[in-house]
């Protein structure tokens, strides 16, 4: 095998644990998911406060 064969099979694997994988640790869902969910919280509160304090004031 060489470096770009492994590489494949790295990406291929890479893509599996964080795309198609469902972890027991993370209640089932899969880190890409986990990470959607939070990234939604995150732009929630930052547009929350942008409106608070541009709007309210």
């Amino acid at each position: 095998m060489n470096q770009d064969e492994l590489q494949h099979y790295l990406n291929k694997y890479y893509y599996f644990y964080n795309f198609e994988r469902c972890h027991s640790s993370l209640n089932t869902k899969t880190p890409f998911q986990t990470l959607q969910k939070f990234l939604n919280k995150v732009i929630f509160i930052i547009l929350n406060n942008y409106f608070l304090y541009n709007y309210v004031y």
